[in-house]
């Protein structure tokens, strides 16, 4: 599967700063996590994937500091577009998270 993060339209890369302000540890469970999902698709181990709505998707991952959520949406059968990343911090998805991640989504289906 090819994965891709999601940029603004002067090219900056939303998800790479986010990711390299993780823990070494974090950032290589993280990163791990992400090559399984390129190797097996959405068969990957060390994730759940959730719809949220219509597109958008959710996937989980547990670092060794805390549990990580990352928004996507798939852009065709073998691609994955991941829109936004934050660290969990409650039960719920933070409103603003989401909204962030809508916003996103709505760029890419443009």
């Amino acid at each position: 599967m090819r994965i891709t993060f999601h940029q603004s339209r002067s090219g900056r890369n939303y998800i790479e700063p986010w990711l390299n302000s993780l823990t070494v540890r974090d950032r290589a469970a993280v990163l791990d996590i992400f090559q399984d999902i390129r190797d097996h698709g959405l068969s990957a181990i060390g994730c759940k994937f959730r719809q949220l709505e219509r597109k958008l998707w959710e996937i989980k991952m547990r670092g060794m500091d805390g549990g990580y959520r990352f928004f996507y949406v798939m852009i065709e059968y073998d691609h994955m577009h991941v829109l936004h990343s934050y660290r969990k911090q409650s039960q719920k998805t933070p409103r603003l998270e989401l909204e962030l991640a809508r916003q996103r989504l709505k760029e890419v289906l443009r």
